[in-house]
């Protein structure tokens, strides 16, 4: 009142000035009226304090906090305080944090207000995803069903061995399969479906704007030197696929573009998919310094099933009257020396030891933010002188240089050493396990004392020779870099204009080391007479990404309108280097010094170059209309300088946005739409004819191919369209998504056969013919209970997948490796899954006998979240796949090497079923009688819990009063994942994939590595 009083009579006196012109006078008068007033205006404003909390009593970081109606906000800092300042009228405050209630509150007069926030129901609305290159949206208005998992959904229950095995049951559309049991990883991951029959079916990752390596390099342990088992797959290395690389702790969240139609803002690299992976960022505030620590005990969930002997057994099962004797006296003989054994325990069944240690500095002040960490992992497997050890170090840091221009530096650098061992398929008889299943409890093969190795009479190999002395060994040294710029070339209320500039290096440097000494039972027999190999190979791979967008957006009355034009650029060079030697003489690594040596060199160069175009449309959040376009050309293609168009289109419509909706229960719901394409580039070399070195006479020369290029070759493309329904109950307490999707790969690129009299045997790459998936997924969320002491979330997520060839000019083939009918292999057949398997016997018609799909019939994740007594927090991940198949030749290799639990059962059938004539005769040989693939196929459906937790977070009085502000949180827990596994598969475990990554014909169980079980304990402070 005083002051519209004081002004008043201000502009009464300026006004008797006027009058009397007393100019000077006017000046000085109205100068002091105007420091007056913006005076008060500074004077009038009041500072607003606080600390921000959950209900459990934990600090709240990085909470968004803003007057509503104006540009004025801040955050909370890693002690949860926040402090800002209000102007002179009443106002109206929202204090928001995803996973967490939103608050709005009238302020008055206050100086200090403490906030708690309840935990959300199935948030749909806040989560801001990818919409195109340079732009993102609300979920809560997407036309595509994309998964995001935030850290605490990805990590928060178990700490993961490597981020790829992070993803298993999480991923709506996803199918996630372990390749070993060895340490370090190896994951395949499909998401809807295949996308290709030669060419790779895993989704394209990016992080940070960078595009990731997840190759699975080959050291070449399947070269004849060792294994041998080349000749099928080069995909039975034992791999592990680069992601192993990426600190999981580093994490904020992740997106997952399942679909062409969300995908194609990526073009020719999406074919299968993307991920998009977005790593940690500092907040304005107090440092905060976290620290964690997992301890984990790791054990086999299964091992090799092994069969006990006698004197019976061993009559049965050697027909020869001569090696019956000579067993049988071996078998006595080790028995009255108490020296029978149990070898799958023996070398399988240790405890293992694994660490996982992260340290985290994360904070900012003014307009500089910051987030480091370092991170070391090391993980015992289950054979000795097997591991898995990683450490990382990550700098993350943001900078404003002013209100319109930012940049963002984020710097990864890893290490990454593993030692895998010697497990899955070999032609040679060299791995352990393939040696375990021919090897009888009575065998005496253990080291002896001179340090000699008796020789395994029962198959080629000791396996202790090969644990205690061979060498497979990966060493990775890596650097992740990315540099974001934004500026603001316009900005005000309705209109900005911005540029953004984004680059990218993944600089990956894989050496490989594998060893077998001369010594060994299979080197002393070696195919080339020359016992003692090894091999070093060094595999560099250069990733370099660039992008430059133009975004503008204009919010006139209802609508708003963004449109992005970007320009986009991917190279990659590869470069592999490897150096065999045979011959290595005792004590010698080096294959440099081998009588017998070969060398190999590839190289690799791909560039990719594009434009994408993208115009978004939304009137008032109720209808969101996309259409965009992209084009690439590709160095795979042969017309590598002609463009290929990606279109791309969507719409979305929130019925309860509309001013008629008055139905209260439902405060979503929405209907979306979309379409879109991809491409799948051909593989290296296939648009052109390579040339064969040779040397003759001591001259370098080549010689014609066998094998010609294809000089019209170009994409695989994919394009889907996907309809789905969002729909959120009673404040999303309950949550229901609906998508269905339809989506058609054209032009399936495949050798291709020529006719003997053409001169060539094949074609690299050529358009064999056109595949269809279809599937239905749904994800269900639910808080069936909110209390102050108690609350329950849980999301049930259900899908499924259907493949089939619609289109094929060759006549029916096998698809991917090819062990033979009697195993069952894949098939490419009009109207037929690529991933059924197919088999003996033989029908009537020609064709073979048709088994279950690779692809399961369905799967089901129930994932729950349960706080109680505010500072406890249970939490768990069950996941149950029906109906996929397996071709498990382990079953086999057990029957014939005398092992398997049941052998010794009598029994009148075969392995078909059919009357054996006679009396009974053990199980193990009947088995062996009358074998088709029917023996070899069974289905792999299970229910695993694959994650569970127990974890208490200490409360903050009671830190206070124990350590002052030295310790600011503080949290315990145990943990566990593969827990258990309800099966009635009869391998180590029904998620099994001796192939790899490859896309068809990959599910093979070959004796892999058991795999493992981890129970963890783990501790976390904040500082």
């Amino acid at each position: 009142m005083k002051i519209h009083l004081i002004t008043k009579l201000l502009f009464r006196k300026i006004t008797q000035m006027i009058s009397s012109n007393q100019r000077p006078a006017i000046v000085l008068a109205t100068t002091l009226i105007l420091l007056f007033l913006s005076s008060s205006d500074i004077f009038a404003q009041a500072v607003l304090k606080g600390i921000v909390t959950s209900t459990k009593g934990e600090i709240l970081t990085g909470v968004n906090i803003r007057i509503i109606g104006t540009k004025t906000g801040t955050t909370s800092d890693s002690t949860g305080n926040y402090s800002m300042k209000l102007p002179a009228k009443e106002n109206v405050i929202n204090f928001s944090l995803i996973g967490y209630k939103t608050q709005q509150l009238k302020i008055g007069s206050a100086s200090a207000l403490n906030i708690i926030l309840d935990p959300a129901g199935q948030v749909l609305t806040e989560v801001i995803i990818t919409s195109g290159l340079a732009t993102s949206v609300k979920r809560s208005i997407a036309a595509n069903a994309i998964v995001a998992l935030s850290a605490a959904r990805l990590t928060g229950t178990t700490t993961p061995s490597t981020l790829d095995a992070a993803f298993s049951g999480k991923i709506v559309g996803a199918t996630v399969t372990q390749m070993s049991g060895a340490p370090g990883g190896g994951v395949s991951m499909q998401l809807r479906g295949i996308s290709s029959i030669t060419g790779s079916s895993q989704p394209l990752f990016i992080m940070d704007g960078v595009i990731l390596n997840n190759s699975s390099f080959d050291a070449g342990r399947g070269t004849n030197a060792f294994t041998g088992a080349n000749s099928i797959s080069k995909g039975q290395d034992n791999l592990a696929n680069r992601l192993a690389d990426i600190n999981a702790a580093d994490i904020e969240s992740v997106e997952v573009l399942k679909g062409s139609s969300a995908a194609a803002i990526y073009g020719t690299l999406a074919n299968a998919g993307v991920v998009i992976i977005t790593t940690k960022k500092g907040f304005d505030g107090p440092t905060k310094i976290n620290f964690t620590q997992d301890i984990a005990a790791i054990s086999a969930t299964k091992l090799l099933p092994y069969g006990s002997w006698d004197e019976a057994k061993i009559k049965a099962f050697y027909k020869d009257p001569d090696q019956q004797s000579s067993e049988i006296d071996a078998y006595k003989q080790a028995k009255s020396m108490g020296k029978i054994f149990n070898y799958p325990k023996e070398i399988y069944g240790r405890t293992a030891l694994g660490t996982y240690s992260q340290l985290s500095l994360r904070g900012g002040a003014g307009n500089t933010k910051f987030y480091i960490s370092g991170g070391y992992n090391h993980e015992d497997g289950l054979t000795k002188n097997t591991d898995f050890k990683r450490a990382t170090l990550r700098a993350n840091i943001n900078h404003n240089i002013n209100e319109r221009w930012d940049l963002q530096f984020n710097s990864n650098y890893i290490n990454n050493v593993t030692n895998r061992g010697w497990e899955n398929n070999d032609n040679n008889g060299v791995d352990i396990g393939t040696n375990l299943t021919s090897l009888p409890s009575y065998a005496q093969i253990h080291r002896i004392a001179d340090g000699t190795y008796p020789v395994n009479p029962y198959y080629a190999e000791n396996p202790f020779h090969v644990i205690d002395n061979f060498i497979n060994r990966e060493t990775t040294n890596r650097f992740i870099e990315s540099f974001t710029t934004n500026y603001a070339i316009l900005k005000n209320d309705h209109h900005q204009l911005k540029a953004s500039f984004q680059a990218g290096l993944d600089y990956l440097l894989t050496e490989a080391e594998l060893y077998a000494p001369d010594d060994a039972q299979s080197q002393v027999n070696a195919v080339s007479g020359y016992p003692g190999a090894s091999r070093f190979t060094n595999n560099r791979n250069i990733n370099t990404n660039f992008q430059f967008a133009l975004v503008n957006t204009f919010e006139g009355g209802n609508f708003t309108n963004k449109t992005s034009a970007v320009l986009v650029r991917f190279n990659q060079n590869l470069a592999v280097h490897a150096v065999q030697g045979e011959g290595l003489e005792t004590g010698q690594v080096n294959p440099v010094n081998a009588a017998v040596r070969s060398n190999y060199s590839y190289f690799q160069q791909i560039i990719n170059t594009g434009a994408f175009l993208q115009h978004e449309l939304n009137w008032r959040d109720r209808v969101i209309a996309t259409a965009a376009l992209r084009i690439d050309k590709n160095t795979t293609n042969t017309a590598y300088n002609t463009f290929y168009p990606f279109p791309k289109g969507a719409l979305a419509v929130n019925l309860t946005k509309f001013d008629f909706w008055n139905l209260k229960a439902v405060n979503q719901l929405k209907l979306r739409v979309a379409y879109g394409q991809t491409g799948g580039p051909a593989a290296f070399g296939s648009n052109f004819s390579q040339l064969n070195p040779i040397v003759y006479q001591n001259n370098l020369g080549v010689t014609a191919p066998v094998t010609i290029g294809h000089d019209k070759i170009k994409y695989e493309i994919a394009s889907e369209i996907e309809y789905g329904v969002d729909m959120g109950f009673f404040h999303n307490l309950l949550t229901l998504e609906v998508t269905l999707y339809d989506k058609k790969v054209k032009n399936l690129l495949q050798p291709f056969t020529l006719a003997p009299s053409v001169g060539y045997s094949s074609i690299t790459g050529y358009p064999i013919g056109d595949l269809q998936n279809k599937g239905l997924e749904i994800s269900l969320g639910a808080t069936p209970v909110s209390q102050p002491n108690f609350r329950w979330n849980t999301v049930f997520n259900y899908w499924f997948n259907r493949s089939k060839i619609t289109r094929l000019i060759i006549p029916p083939s096998a698809a991917g490796p090819n062990l033979g009918a009697l195993y069952g292999f894949n098939e490419l057949r009009v109207g037929q899954s690529p991933t059924l398997f197919v088999g003996t016997p033989v029908k009537p018609d020609g064709s073979l006998t048709k088994y279950g799909d690779a692809q399961p019939k369905f799967q089901l994740t129930s994932y729950n979240k349960i706080d109680f007594l505010q500072h406890f927090e249970f939490s768990f991940l069950l996941h149950w796949s029906y109906k996929s198949y397996v071709s498990n030749f382990t079953r086999f290799q057990l029957d014939q090497g005398g092992q398997s639990p049941d052998w010794m059962v009598p029994t009148h059938f075969d392995a078909t079923g059919n009357t054996i004539p006679g009396p009974a005769i053990p199980t193990g040989l009947a088995r062996q009688i009358g074998l088709n693939a029917g023996y070899f196929i069974e289905s792999a459906s299970y229910l695993k819990l694959r994650e569970a937790a127990l974890n208490y977070t200490v409360d903050k009085a009671h830190l206070q009063r124990l350590f002052g502000n030295n310790i600011k949180g503080l949290k315990i827990g145990v943990s566990g994942n593969n827990l258990f596994t309800i099966t009635k598969y009869t391998g180590l475990d029904p998620e099994v994939s001796a192939f790899g990554q490859t896309s068809v014909g990959s599910n093979y169980d070959i004796v892999s590595a058991p795999y493992t079980r981890r129970f963890m304990f783990h501790l976390g402070i904040d500082f």
